[in-house]
């Protein structure tokens, strides 16, 4: 499947990379990256037996991958900003009722979304590995994330030995090596200040997740170590007609980890949406 590139452009000027594959005339999947990622986390999905009935479309964050790093605070900081970049990229690709799934932080971000234009124009959500609500006391994260903070310092050897060591927790068991590798390159991708802002982006969304009445699927790896599998139950009590699913044996990043049984979770339920 090729991957079509394009820029979709938020309200504040931001660029953001977009890329998409798989049956153009498929029900669209949107997929929004987590933390110090980028598109390239979805490859798996992009180039196998999703891409031949889906859609799919993903991006790069604000501050990550091939979209713009503004140097602003306010840019990561005013979550309304990463609400309308999801909203831009649907204008631009002219998404019709895409499906929205959001893994890691792209769930506070689709969460920051619904915040702000509701899920009218959504078929349904989707929320992998993901944290709806942040809370002071930093509830809901696993010990993998004890790497968040040095990931954000200034000094580049630091601020790398820091990322690989938060890629590594992600993976249960360890990635193959030349895949983790590729990743890896990605995440470094992600300078400090948009690492440090997006830290710092405040976002309380339970009113919000309890207005949705489109499907809503919630999936989480049992041995995540990055957020715990009491976030995923949290977020099914919010949304009450969610369904949770579990992913035996999967860590923070089950798409990859587990990805023939991640698509068939997702395709079965996106089916029964639109058949």
């Amino acid at each position: 499947m090729s991957d079509r590139s394009i820029t979709a452009t938020s309200p504040d000027g931001v660029r953001l990379s977009v890329h998409e594959w798989g049956n153009a005339d498929g029900p669209p999947l949107l997929f929004v990256h987590g933390f110090s990622q980028s598109h390239r986390a979805f490859l798996k999905q992009a180039h196998g037996e999703l891409a031949k009935d889906f859609r799919i479309i993903a991006f790069d964050l604000r501050g990550h991958g091939a979209s713009d790093k503004p140097r602003d605070e306010a840019a990561y900081t005013d979550g309304r900003r990463w609400a309308d970049d999801v909203a831009a990229v649907i204008q631009t690709c002219r998404l019709q009722r895409p499906f929205l799934i959001g893994w890691s932080m792209g769930g506070r971000v689709v969460s920051q979304y619904l915040d702000v234009h509701g899920d009218d124009r959504l078929a349904g959500l989707v929320f992998v590995g993901s944290r709806t609500v942040v809370t002071p006391d930093r509830s809901f994260l696993g010990p993998g994330a004890a790497m968040l903070a040095a990931m954000q310092v200034s000094d580049p050897r630091q601020s790398a030995i820091a990322t690989e060591a938060f890629l590594r927790e992600c993976f249960h068991p360890p990635p193959d090596p030349a895949e983790f590798a590729e990743l890896l390159k990605d995440n470094l991708l992600t300078p400090p200040w948009a690492r440090a802002g997006a830290q710092r982006w405040p976002g309380q969304f339970d009113a919000a997740l309890s207005r949705v009445i489109v499907p809503t699927l919630v999936v989480h790896g049992t041995q995540d170590r990055i957020i715990q599998p009491a976030a995923a139950e949290y977020t099914a009590q919010i949304i009450a007609h969610a369904t949770l699913a579990w992913i035996e044996g999967a860590g923070h990043m089950p798409f990859i980890e587990r990805a023939s049984e991640f698509d068939a979770r997702l395709k079965a339920f996106a089916r029964t949406v639109v058949d």
